[in-house]
């Protein structure tokens, strides 16, 4: 007997292939088959008896990968389905980044962090067992909503104790990889190791594939993990936690570009009994549109769980100070003072490297990467210069390559001068970095924040990564060295992305004691989103920048679907992009559709990696009647040899 089986490869093609095997094959199995001139790895989505009756011959089946386990039951692929159809991919590459087996490992030492007694109902505050009871009143989706410090993680973990007393299982998401060891140490003891599973590229391959399967057996009730631990296989979810909401992490910028919470509310909203709980102290402006319209169920935390207080939040006018230094006076007094008192300083910088960029006050030459449109970032430890988005790298200029003047310069800091600078004020501290670049020159410096949460060092200099969730018991001084990196970024989201980081690195202060202050750095004092945060004022920012994206008509009073058309040859990037606008212009004219259209227009970062960037944005109000006309004329869009098209719903960035 002879059998026939469909297999989804990791390709952008629609369509399945057939083959032939000797065995019917479980769905859910990977299978190796030939393809071309190549063998490739596929799952198989559907195996039966017999041959079809077709005019080619079939090849066999080369491989069965999995003889004992599959990686997912056949009601799996009605999501895996759900996935490709809303982000225009094709099964197989839904189904590969949804499973174990879909990308490629990598194994970064996971920070180690101390880890708290387990969480008593009786040692919650008032606002916190209020909280708990508006969630538990009936299945919903719901914001915990309340400022840095105010125990969401405690509630999270009561919720949790709720859906498994249901006989329920949970999904618990964090936006980086670096918080999910104090996480998972919580977890541990609050419910038990076996409990708990863990999913995070962080993991090697065969463990990452053994947690798989100890889901699929149902062996877990409680799944930990970033973006891609949504799809965990759990047969009878009850509780979906995305902490952090605000996190742009939560968003895929590789296919399928999916975004967690909005895969989170696809499975809230196909679970009969699944409640959605959504937490930050700085929600998007989405969410925060969305509980004002009951969307989502506003849940307010307020106090301080841990016993601290609101950090005190000043700005310094940089234009008015008198030295050079990246550190103003009062910076560099605080930073002394938190040391005779016995306490820790953060200094944040959003910006790796040493020095920004090159530039020539002669000639205005400016040293940009040959195949992508942004400067070439100096690092002095490397004495190089590299491009942040194709890695492209060359030697230091020492003299204008365009007019051959000395007098050239590496304008603006980094990470590294902030270092370097910090070593010569303050000779008599014990000093730790982390940043991406540190971390990927010596693994053993993402041992450096539970160093510094153990008290080992006086001063921790740091970029994002340190906006996000860590917490320091001694820490009192939080120095922002410039508070207005972004703004000038072409981006209707920049503001709100300032002012999310200023809030996050502002919470790092002030959580244990009543002795928190922030000073946030800045040559433009007066900037809307530095104010707010001045004065704590989350609520009055969200407001006031709902009301500049209605009169926009940008999101959240719109939805968006962009278009990149990529390729070697801008006149046929620009060729297909301006005949696509045409195309979609009259569908949607005939269609009678009221849609925004945007371009083309090359985009802010016209090239990368040596590819030529246009683009398309739709703005839409109907998205639903939207995406069911482009979903069903975009196959037919106009195609061209050599440009690639990259669709993308609801982007977080314009860049």
């Amino acid at each position: 007997m002879e059998y026939w089986v469909e297999v989804a490869f990791k390709l952008p093609m629609k369509q399945l292939f057939t083959y032939t095997a000797s065995q019917l094959l479980a769905i859910g199995a990977r299978v190796v088959a030939p393809f071309g001139s190549r063998d490739l790895v596929g799952f198989v989505v559907a195996s039966g008896e017999g041959i079809p009756r077709i005019d080619y011959t079939l090849k066999p089946i080369k491989r069965l990968l999995d003889k004992g386990n599959v990686l997912f039951e056949p009601s799996y692929l009605e999501f895996a389905t759900y996935l490709a159809r809303y982000n225009f991919c094709s099964l197989g590459e839904a189904l590969f980044a949804m499973t174990p087996s879909g990308r490629k490992e990598i194994e970064p030492h996971i920070i180690t962090l101390s880890v708290a007694q387990p969480i008593a109902p009786e040692a919650l505050t008032d606002s916190q067992k209020r909280a708990i009871m508006q969630m538990q009143a009936k299945v919903g989706w719901y914001y915990l909503f309340g400022h840095t410090g105010s125990g969401k993680t405690a509630v999270f973990m009561l919720m949790i104790a709720d859906a498994l007393r249901r006989g329920k299982q949970a999904i618990y998401l964090l936006p980086e990889i670096a918080l999910v060891a104090s996480v998972l140490g919580l977890l541990e003891r609050q419910f038990g190791k076996e409990r708990v599973a863990v999913l995070h590229s962080g993991l090697s391959p065969s463990k990452r594939l053994h947690q798989w399967q100890r889901i699929l057996k149902g062996e877990v009730d409680i799944v930990l993990g970033v973006r891609s631990a949504i799809f965990a296989p759990l047969k009878n979810l009850g509780l979906i936690i995305l902490d952090e909401e605000h996190d742009p992490s939560y968003k895929s910028q590789a296919t399928p570009r999916f975004h967690a919470r909005q895969v989170a509310m696809y499975l809230a909203r196909k679970g009969s009994d699944v409640t959605l709980i959504m937490g930050s102290a700085t929600p998007s402006l989405e969410a925060y549109h969305a509980m004002l319209g009951g969307v989502i169920e506003r849940v307010d935390l307020v106090g301080f769980a841990g016993g601290g207080r609101q950090s005190v939040i000043e700005l310094i006018d940089m234009k008015l100070e008198e030295s050079q230094s990246v550190f103003s006076k009062r910076a560099v007094d605080e930073i002394w003072q938190s040391k005779k008192l016995g306490r820790q300083s953060l200094i944040f910088i959003n910006r790796r490297g040493y020095g920004r960029y090159y530039l020539c006050p002669n000639c205005r030459y400016e040293a940009f990467c040959p195949h992508c449109s942004v400067s070439l970032t100096y690092y002095r430890d490397k004495d190089r210069m590299l491009c942040h988005y194709c890695g492209y790298t060359q030697a230091k200029i020492e003299s204008c390559p365009a007019c051959g003047s000395l007098r050239g310069g590496y304008k603006s800091f980094g990470v590294e001068v902030v270092e370097q600078e910090a070593k010569r004020i303050f000779g008599g501290l014990k000093i730790l970095r982390l940043d991406s670049d540190s971390v990927r020159q010596d693994k053993s410096q993402l041992e450096v924040v539970a160093a510094f949460e153990r008290g080992e060092a006086d001063l921790l200099i740091g970029t994002q990564m340190l906006a996000k969730g860590f917490n320091f018991p001694l820490l009192r001084a939080v120095v922002i060295v410039s508070a207005d990196v972004g703004l000038n970024l072409p981006d209707f989201r920049a503001t709100e992305r300032l002012f999310t980081f200023l809030q996050q690195v502002a919470g790092r202060a002030g959580r244990y004691e009543e002795l928190g202050l922030v000073l946030a750095q800045s040559y433009v004092v007066e900037q809307s989103a530095l104010q707010y945060t001045l004065n704590n004022d989350t609520e009055g920012f969200l407001r006031k920048e709902l009301e500049a994206r209605r009169e926009t008509g940008f999101p959240p009073f719109s939805r968006m679907l962009r278009l990149v058309f990529r390729g070697a040859n801008e006149d046929a990037v620009i060729a297909l992009a301006e005949s696509s606008y045409q195309y979609w212009s009259d569908i949607l004219t005939n269609y009678g559709l009221a849609v925004e259209m945007l371009g083309p227009s090359e985009a802010v970062l016209r090239r990368i990696a040596g590819k030529y960037r246009w683009q398309i944005i739709f703005m839409v109000n109907d998205y639903p009647q939207f995406m069911q006309i482009f979903s069903h004329h975009f196959d037919s869009m106009p195609k061209r040899s050599g440009v690639y098209c990259e669709i993308e719903n609801d982007p977080l960035t314009l860049l």
